[in-house]
């Protein structure tokens, strides 16, 4: 019998969906309060205010107001100076008309709201952010869900149900095509902490993930690639009236 060389163990290998150690996303969320508006109104421009006054339901014009001014906060606390006008960026065309807001310094931003939540992401590669309120109501359409999924989603738990609609706009904001050839959208129906394999309308492919929070809320991120996810807190900025 001849003698061989006990076999070395393998090198730990990093699997595609283990964030890299580099790569972070950050996330600020707020709540829209109608005692924050001197606030929100201090940290937008004029156009953005005289914008808002148009907004007729006085839910919507808050969110509004709210993320507005979130988008601003964030950038002065990135060290970044917006002008009245903020700039847009749109990841699908490439025009400057429309799309999320973009700070430049190589920082990709994506905004979402609703009239109890509104947040904001910062990342170095591009991101999609979606809230969705727990309890919304999902419509099981073929224009978003594929024949399969229709198949499933009356299994679901609603919130899965929700989580997969939720994962849906994650990602068609990532893309910057939305819902459009939604049903293409592949996305896990049960939402995780962890990031999984998702694939875009155009084959692109991506990963999603679920971020808890104490509010009846499901917040969706999606990504290219994995990252650290960083929920940061702006307690301390109204409490210091800035």
């Amino acid at each position: 019998m001849t003698w061989e060389e006990p076999a070395r163990p393998r090198a730990h290998t990093r699997s595609r969906l283990d964030p890299g150690e580099d790569t972070v996303i950050r996330l600020w969320l707020e709540t829209p309060d109608l005692a924050n508006v001197d606030t929100y109104l201090k940290t937008i421009s004029s156009e953005e205010a005289g914008r808002a006054t148009r907004i007729r339901a006085e839910a919507d014009r808050l969110k509004w107001l709210a993320s507005r001014s979130l988008v601003r906060r964030v950038a002065a606390q990135l060290g970044l100076v917006l002008p009245d006008e903020v700039p847009r960026l749109c990841p699908a065309c490439g025009l400057r008309t429309h799309g999320p807001p973009y700070l430049g310094a190589g920082l990709h931003v994506s905004v979402a709201r609703r009239r109890s939540l509104v947040g904001v992401s910062v990342c170095t590669q591009p991101v999609g952010l979606d809230i969705e309120a727990i309890g919304a109501a999902i419509p099981f359409s073929r224009a978003v869900f594929s024949e399969q999924e229709l198949g499933q989603l009356p299994d679901a738990s609603p919130e899965n149900a929700v989580w997969a609609w939720s994962a849906k706009e994650a990602v068609g904001k990532l893309t910057g095509f939305g819902l459009r050839e939604a049903r293409m959208i592949r996305v896990p129906l049960r939402g995780s902490e962890q990031w999984s394999e998702a694939v875009a309308a155009t084959g692109a492919p991506g990963v999603v993930r679920r971020v808890t929070v104490s509010s009846p809320h499901i917040v969706t991120l999606a990504a290219p690639e994995p990252a650290n996810v960083r929920l940061e807190d702006w307690s301390t900025d109204f409490a210091s009236g800035s």
